[in-house]
């Protein structure tokens, strides 16, 4: 007889990071996606489709219970009114670890011309679906060997006849904003306030005070 399989499953040392603003008040309510893991399964990549693994709580800890002593992990770490951040090389029992998430980095910009030369996109606007004029960003981020360049679709705002729109939720490094037929790449280190996309000239994009980026 074939005795019994048995597994020897080892206790998880628990892993606290705690998160602060840039006075170093604790930050709640922020949660990890994992992003990347390096160990006992090689190497694996979840992008854009990582799921929450924990949350902080109160004193802005946050708390890893399941990581594996011989993996090390990655995490995207994000809180509502501050800038996402990447939590690289984590590994189980770290205990003591600060880390510092500062303002978020937003795009705010106005579009001049013809509009209609805009993508039009399904919207649902006071309850009813509507084609909506739109244009898409990416803002690639490299975790290690891999990157993560998915574009994302942002709507155009139009009140009193002007065009505007907002891309929040941005890591820094290049923004690649595509808007009809026009394209514009923006280095990114500072929120920025005054971008215009002119659809009828070139210049692609200038700040609203004319200086050409």
């Amino acid at each position: 007889e074939t005795p019994p399989f048995t597994w020897i499953l080892n206790p998880a040392a628990p892993t606290t990071i705690t998160l602060v603003d840039e006075e170093g008040g604790p930050i709640s309510g922020a949660t990890a996606k994992l992003l990347r893991v390096e160990g006992y399964q090689n190497i694996s990549f979840a992008g854009r489709h990582a799921q929450v693994y924990a949350e902080s709580a109160r004193q802005g800890r946050l708390t890893f219970t399941e990581l594996r002593d011989d993996s090390r992990y990655w995490f995207e770490i994000n809180a509502e009114g501050y800038g996402k951040e990447i939590l690289q090389r984590l590994t189980a029992g770290k205990e003591g670890v600060q880390m510092t998430l500062r303002q978020p980095l937003i795009i705010h910009g106005q579009i001049e011309g013809d509009l209609s030369l805009l993508k039009q996109r399904n919207r649902i606007q006071d309850g009813e679906r509507q084609k909506w004029p739109s244009i898409r960003y990416s803002n690639p981020v490299k975790i290690e060997e891999f990157t993560d360049s998915y574009s994302h679709v942002v709507f155009v705002e139009i009140e009193e006849e002007k065009a505007t729109f907002t891309i929040e939720n941005l890591w820094p490094g290049e923004v690649k904003i595509t808007a009809g037929p026009q394209s514009i790449t923006l280095p990114l280190t500072n929120s920025k306030n005054e971008i215009l996309i002119d659809l009828n000239r070139i210049p692609l994009a200038s700040p609203l005070s004319g200086e050409t980026i």
